[in-house]
């Protein structure tokens, strides 16, 4: 019995061992690799003048990529429908890359009848204000003697589609000045209503 306390004994003292063992034999390899590591002082010149193009051209094409993802709308309002037309836009070429007062020299020579009521890196938000019609609106109207529709385009300009064959002269007076002014609509379900009104 005293002879098997004295053999763990023995292994107790050689697991220590081991372990101290294994502990500094691993903190003197982690302390060798720290000093082999090579200093920073020491790197080639020529090596950086190569790589920093490459930085300067990752630079360039991160302003680039920010100046992508920045929205660009140009918002008008049109007084006669009452209504707001958002239009998105690309940014352009003139101002990828460029500082924010940059931009907005370029937006004031560029969009000259336009106010600038937002700009940062993510928004770019042009507005004005004008006295015609908006796009996608219809003029029911009187054309050489006859009911006519007309598309307003982007531009604000009316469109002839259709030129009926309901008589304007058939119609009371008070009609007949509603379709001398043009009668402004939104869809062609109203465009259908008002014709279905004046052909009964």
């Amino acid at each position: 019995m005293l002879r098997r306390r004295k053999r763990r004994k023995k292994y107790m003292i050689a697991c220590v061992i081991l372990l101290l063992a294994s502990f500094v034999y691993g903190y003197v390899s982690n302390e060798t690799k720290i000093f082999t590591k090579p200093n920073k002082e020491a790197i080639d010149p020529l090596k950086i003048s190569q790589e920093q193009p490459t930085k300067d051209a990752e630079k360039n094409n991160t302003e680039e990529n920010n100046t992508n993802n920045t929205r660009f709308l140009l918002k008008t309002y049109y007084e006669n429908t009452r209504d707001t037309i958002t239009k998105e836009i690309k940014i352009p070429t003139d101002i990828v890359g460029k500082n924010l007062e940059e931009v907005r020299n370029y937006l004031e020579n560029a969009y000259g009848e336009w106010d600038i009521r937002e700009l940062d890196k993510e928004l770019i938000e042009l507005y004005r204000i004008r006295e015609g019609i908006s796009p996608n609106h219809y003029i029911v109207k009187q054309s050489n003697g006859y009911i006519a529709i007309f598309h307003v385009d982007e531009d604000g300009t009316p469109i002839l589609l259709e030129q009926t064959n309901i008589p304007v002269s058939a119609l009371t007076e008070l009609d007949r000045e509603k379709l001398l002014r043009g009668i402004i609509v939104k869809g062609m379900d109203s465009v259908t209503q008002i014709l279905e009104d004046y052909s009964s």
